[in-house]
């Protein structure tokens, strides 16, 4: 028993050592991390840059911004000689979120607008008001170019002959503040959007080429003259159809409005069908009874049917004031006096419900319940009631309803 027991004794007494070294190597870690994590959590990991006691950036190396410091050096000493800005530029060593590090164009832009150094620049005047401030009249030149570039794109001319500056630009020497002094680009779209927010342009470009369109080529209608249609008709002999056209133009604008076009050629793509109507050129002359006009063989000049959105009821017969009328069949003079339009009117009954008309008589030479013979003299022509010259407004109705005349003249 006792060996027994000295055994376990002495395995117990050996994981308790291992135990605490275990825990020793634990706290030892814990401890070396912490004190890692306290290190780094207090050093730097960027830089603040000041000019004259004003942060102008924050970067995480000094290489960052001395590149841009040396881009901007350059960029001046091509625009204006040799000029350094090293006058209080200060950096320190900061712990920063990264977050906040500063970008290369705003660096450029603050050390600018912090090194107060005073440049001489030209004032650019269009028709005398000052639209941009350069570095020199070449820039200024430059600036023209992009605007005149930027127009020319919007111009859809592919053809530009012409493109030009309109107004008188000049400029004024003036020392400013280095930042004031703007960049040919944005010099070039400030102008741009003035142009477009102003009623009246600061600066105009002129722009001329020429242009191709394609445009419908209309058909037309043509008119041709038949025998075989009563004049006053018409017949549609063929339907038009439209085709296409190249149309070649001189454009002239104004930035981006069209100021001037001329269309200088075209070209058929598509040749187009033209409408072809026939007019009537057959007169009823012949087909007019003897009875009615025998002296004059009149024309008929207005046909029967729709007249000037209204309904011609009877056909027009032109001849000479004072011209003959004869009845057409035989039958009773059922009216022979004025009626509204009409004028000096005669009406004859004739058996079968036929009724004919006589209207815009210069005289009347029967009464009212007259028996009248076919061929016997009952007025003569004139332009008495709602006419615009001697003729017969001759009218055949059937029940009262009004129908096509020339059925019922003799041929």
């Amino acid at each position: 028993m006792g060996i027994l027991t000295k055994a376990r004794g002495g395995k117990n007494l050996n994981t308790l050592v291992n135990n605490r070294k275990f825990l020793s190597a634990i706290v030892v870690s814990v401890t070396l991390i912490c004190s890692y994590i306290c290190y780094y959590a207090g050093k730097p990991n960027g830089y603040e840059i000041s000019i004259g006691g004003t942060p102008i950036a924050y970067v995480e190396d000094l290489a960052t911004f001395n590149n841009v410091k040396n881009d901007v050096e350059v960029n001046l000493k091509k625009r204006f000689g040799s000029i350094k800005i090293n006058k209080d530029i200060i950096n320190n060593e900061i712990i920063i979120d990264k977050s906040l590090f500063t970008s290369k164009n705003d660096i450029k832009c603050n050390l600018l607008r912090q090194s107060n150094v005073e440049v001489t620049a030209f004032a650019m005047f269009s028709d005398n008001k000052e639209i941009a401030l350069v570095a020199n009249k070449a820039e200024g030149t430059s600036v023209q170019e992009y605007v005149k570039r930027y127009y020319e794109s919007k111009a859809n001319i592919k053809d530009i002959k012409e493109s030009k500056v309109k107004n008188k630009i000049t400029y004024v020497m003036k020392k400013v503040n280095l930042f004031k002094v703007q960049e040919i680009e944005d010099a070039a779209v400030n102008i741009i959007n003035t142009n477009y927010k102003s009623k009246t342009p600061v600066l105009t470009v002129e722009i001329k080429g020429n242009v191709q369109e394609k445009q419908v080529a209309a058909a037309t209608t043509i008119t041709n003259w038949s025998n075989d249609i009563l004049q006053g008709q018409t017949k549609v002999q063929k339907e038009g159809k439209d085709g296409s056209k190249i149309v070649s133009k001189q454009i002239a604008m104004e930035n981006r409005i069209i100021i001037e076009e001329k269309i200088i050629g075209e070209s058929i793509v598509v040749k187009p069908e033209n409408k072809i109507i026939l007019k009537g050129l057959k007169t009823p002359t012949t087909e007019i009874v003897a009875a009615v006009m025998p002296s004059s063989r009149g024309m008929i000049t207005s046909n029967f049917g729709e007249r000037w959105g209204k309904n011609h009821n009877g056909v027009d017969i032109g001849a000479p004031s004072g011209t003959p009328i004869y009845a057409l069949k035989e039958g009773v003079v059922s009216y022979a006096r004025w009626e509204e339009g009409y004028g000096k009117v005669i009406k004859i009954e004739h058996e079968g419900k036929l009724e004919t008309i006589y209207g815009h008589c210069s005289t009347i030479e029967v009464k009212e319940g007259q028996k009248v013979k076919g061929g016997q003299n009952i007025g003569k022509v004139g332009s008495t009631g709602r006419s615009t010259g001697p003729h017969l407004h001759f009218e055949v109705r059937l029940a009262n309803i009004p129908v096509e005349p020339t059925q019922y003249l003799r041929k």
